[in-house]
């Protein structure tokens, strides 16, 4: 139930029995714990479309402040005060002088924010530059040993892999372009790996990263065996939710830019189409990855980090 009153707000002394009533029926009746599915700037206020814990979705007029939050697919605790917004018979005209009394929500709290995950600041021109350099001086020495057979020749984009994104492109089209296995030219017992899946969370993906242990085993002659390990590279493992938009993913390992994959061929007597995507680590470090497949784990990834990698799809809202 809504108010009519004259445009700017005099809200104090429009208080009323009926106003209390809506006031009252809006707390018992709008969500107060819920997931948002959508933030859109009106005329009238921010209206945000949220799910509820029984499964009902509405949408609620909110401060216009409230639209700038990082909260759609996120579980939210919301706040609701009495406030006035542009009467609806008005139809967006801020001079008609109407205002309608309404429940605006005024907090929006993340409940499910990931405590442990942060997202880094957005790639700048430099260093968009910086991975666009990066990518053509990686290609350049990957293409060139494997055409001589000192590294894995670089995988075909298959057909698989862009018809699941063209399936994602329907559902999330933001993240489509970067969902996939890649891995770098190293061979299998030392390949630098990414898989990147699609969660249910509008605008994120799931990143898994790793690379195995690279070591070797050497001669002891206190223990007289093979017992002395030289690690040559450390193991490199870790699973984020990354966010994607303005055409880059940023997770707290790694970020890319989508105009920075490069689409190109590869072959010795015939081409293959190829598909490289540099990253940048948390180090400012360049990788180059291809793609490979569809999402899946690494096939070198140890059974006791599997769990780790449930534990968290189950947190993040991806699957495999």
């Amino acid at each position: 139930m809504t108010v009519l009153s004259p445009w700017p707000h005099r809200f104090s002394a429009l208080i009323s029995s009926s106003f209390l009533m809506a006031v009252i029926s809006a707390k018992a009746e709008s969500p107060q714990i819920g997931t948002v599915q959508d933030l859109t700037v009106g005329d009238r206020a921010c209206y945000v479309t949220v799910t509820d814990e029984t499964g009902e979705t509405s949408t609620e007029f909110a401060g216009f402040d409230i639209c700038e939050q990082d909260i759609v697919g996120k579980k939210v605790q919301l706040t609701y005060e009495p406030g006035n917004i542009v009467a609806e018979i008005c139809n967006g005209d801020l001079d008609c002088g109407l205002s309608e009394a309404v429940m605006l929500i005024t907090a929006a709290k993340a409940l499910d924010d990931m405590n442990t995950d942060s997202y880094p600041s957005f790639l700048n021109d430099a260093e968009i530059i910086e991975l666009v350099v990066g990518l053509e001086e990686r290609k350049e020495s990957w293409f060139g040993l494997a055409g001589l057979n000192k590294v894995e020749h670089p995988p075909e984009v298959p057909a698989e892999l862009l018809t699941y994104r063209q399936s994602w492109k329907r559902k999330d089209p933001a993240i489509a372009p970067f969902l996939g296995f890649w891995h770098d030219s190293d061979y299998s017992t030392n390949r630098y790996q990414i898989s990147i899946f699609p969660s249910t969370r509008p605008s994120h993906v799931c990143v898994v990263e790793f690379k195995p242990e690279w070591s070797l085993e050497l001669w002891n002659e206190e223990t007289q065996d093979y017992s002395y390990k030289d690690v040559i590279s450390a193991e490199i493992f870790s699973v984020s939710l990354a966010k994607v938009g303005s055409a880059q993913l940023r997770s707290p390992e790694l970020r890319a830019d989508e105009l920075a994959i490069a689409h190109t061929e590869f072959g010795l007597s015939e081409t293959y189409p190829v598909e490289l995507l540099p990253v940048l680590n948390e180090d400012n470090g360049i990788k180059l990855v291809a793609a490979a497949a569809q999402p899946q784990l690494p096939p070198d990834l140890p059974d006791d980090l599997r769990q780790t990698v449930d534990e968290k799809f189950a947190a993040y809202n991806c699957s495999l």
